[in-house]
């Protein structure tokens, strides 16, 4: 049975927030050490009371989720378009994400995260993730007892420390299936991150001694995104954090307001960095490192901040 947020919004939190903002406190929590081959990490969100006003940028990092809703939730729509938007007022699970999102409060809401290697959800759900290509699927339609019974628990959590303590003994009873891997995805999936993201898809199908459509059928079977996809992610997610390093370093430099492109970021040339910047954004580079946004980047700088598949 779901519960209401009053009480969970009100209690003491044991461990510092990992980001707060007005309203809104963030945690990012690290698994058990365990599962940290697996899991990628959980995240909590609180907000107290509703910022009509606030909007927040998502971009994709290259890992499924399990996401629990309680409260008033929030909307949700494609950063390319605002008339598609979704009310998630239901916990779910998405294969992967290939384009950034925006979200928007609706007032008091506790969202739950759990961030998944490639491969680990379609292990634990057990079904093929070619149908979860950027699309949500209610926690009622995956079939899963556990996981529901996972959303009671965290329901009547009462700070952070307890719902990370709830995740890890979930997911340490899930490991076995988590790690019912796909070998030939995984050996992909590493070659992707070693390369930084600029991986010969059609090169690396000959190395392996398989057919290109083979190979990406079964990357997105288990991954819920295209291997192409995943490359831009990849690739995407090095350029701007050490855009946002350099921002950080030298915010009165001429090359951080202009976000030129260095040769390690896997790009041709400065406009097609900055293409894939505004395909990922919405903005300029300039526009990112002179905070003039209309959205919110607060919790996708914390994530790639602390992503240690993008150092």
């Amino acid at each position: 049975m779901r519960r209401s947020t009053d009480r969970m919004l009100t209690v003491h939190q044991s461990v510092a927030p990992s980001l707060v903002r007005g309203e809104m406190s963030y945690w990012l929590l690290q698994p058990h050490a365990s599962l940290r081959s697996d899991v990628k990490s959980y995240f909590v969100t609180d907000v107290t009371e509703r910022s009509i006003d606030k909007l927040e940028l998502h971009m994709p990092d290259g890992y499924a989720e399990i996401v629990f809703v309680f409260g008033a939730g929030y909307e949700r729509h494609p950063l390319d378009t605002s008339s598609s938007v979704a009310n998630m007022r239901h916990s779910y699970v998405i294969g992967g994400r290939s384009r950034s999102i925006v979200t928007r409060d609706k007032g008091r809401i506790r969202v739950i995260g759990v961030k998944l290697e490639p491969g680990c959800l379609r292990g634990m759900i057990g079904v093929p993730l070619t149908d979860l290509r950027d699309r949500t699927v209610d926690l009622r339609d995956v079939n899963d007892r556990g996981l529901l019974a996972l959303e009671d628990e965290l329901a009547v959590c009462s700070g952070a420390r307890e719902i990370g303590a709830r995740l890890d003994r979930f997911l340490l009873g899930r490991r076995e299936a988590m790690r019912a891997r796909n070998s030939l995805v995984e050996r992909l999936i590493n070659r992707i991150r070693i390369d930084r993201g600029c991986t010969s898809l059609t090169r690396t199908a000959e190395e392996y001694g398989v057919d290109p459509r083979t190979m990406e059928r079964h990357f997105i079977a288990w991954s819920g995104m295209s291997a192409k996809a995943y490359c831009r992610i990849v690739r995407f997610k090095l350029a701007y954090r050490a855009f946002l390093q350099r921002c950080t370093a030298e915010p009165d430099s001429q090359s951080n307001a202009t976000g030129g492109a260095d040769p390690f970021q896997g790009y041709y040339d400065q406009s097609h960095f900055i293409r894939e910047f505004r395909f990922f954004t919405g903005s300029s580079p300039r526009q990112v490192a002179a905070q003039r946004l209309s959205t919110s980047t607060d919790v996708t700088n914390l994530l790639l901040a602390r992503d240690v598949s993008a150092a």
